[in-house]
């Protein structure tokens, strides 16, 4: 089975009428990682208004507090987080619900989970790189390494690449160990470790970019449905990516 990803988005400030909103809404969906997606630049009614002139790192504390507190009928100033010993933040007192952040350019979001499940999420804006063969070399797993030298094309390259990339940083992150992981000690190409099962896909919009956006998720959760479904945010899309698709 693939991953269902459904974005829950919460149009208004934060009541107590949207706290219960999204808390209910987020448990109809509670088998299943939620993801929240929004390109800061062009504001939304869920972002502060001056979301577009405020720094990525203001923004995403702000709609981190103000995301879960709704999910927990909690008003954002009461929320504590902590990190842990490899500096993966957590919610004190979190009901069971974790999350991870990530955010690339001006895109923002954050994938959350109920029933003490872990997650990792992780979003890249896909570009050429001057050291991307570099790269490639020193930190990934050898087979990975032979496919991405025999791929025809930079585009193919660059797509490889950057999904490969969004997969094993959700990982890491779902493993809670960030940079600390070793990119280069499994390989990813026909299944993953501990018989997970990371979705990756593309984010699209009417208007086009000029670079794709790779986005992965990896979750223990296992799903019935295949469906991405995104909310709020009516000029954003994720298109599923098959294994070794280009």
């Amino acid at each position: 089975m693939k991953y269902c990803i459904t974005a829950l988005h919460c149009n208004a400030p934060y009541t107590k009428e949207v706290s219960n909103k999204m808390a209910c809404s987020f448990t109809d969906n509670a088998l299943r990682p939620n993801l929240w997606l929004y390109d800061i630049s062009r504001g939304h009614a869920d972002l502060p208004e001056n979301a577009p002139s405020m720094k990525m790192r203001e923004v995403s504390i702000l709609m981190r507090r103000k995301i879960l507190a709704g999910l927990l009928e909690r008003t954002p100033g009461t929320l504590e987080f902590h990190n842990n010993e490899n500096g993966k933040p957590n919610l004190k007192n979190n009901c069971g619900l974790n999350f991870s952040v990530s955010h690339t350019g001006t895109l923002w979001g954050m994938a959350v989970v109920l029933n003490n499940v872990q997650i990792g999420f992780d979003v890249e804006q896909a570009r050429s790189r001057k050291y991307m063969d570099e790269i490639m070399e020193a930190y990934f797993h050898h087979e990975e390494r032979h496919y991405y030298s025999n791929l025809q094309g930079e585009q193919s390259r660059i797509a490889y690449f950057y999904k490969l990339w969004t997969q094993k940083e959700a990982y890491a992150k779902y493993l809670g160990l960030g940079l600390n992981y070793n990119f280069a000690c499994e390989c990813f190409n026909e299944g993953y470790p501990d018989d997970l099962k990371i979705v990756s896909g593309r984010v699209t919009e009417h208007a086009p970019r000029a670079h794709d956006i790779y986005l992965s998720l990896v979750s223990s959760l296992d799903f019935k449905s295949q469906d991405w479904v995104l909310k709020g945010d009516q000029s954003l899309n994720v298109n599923f990516i098959a294994p070794l698709e280009q």
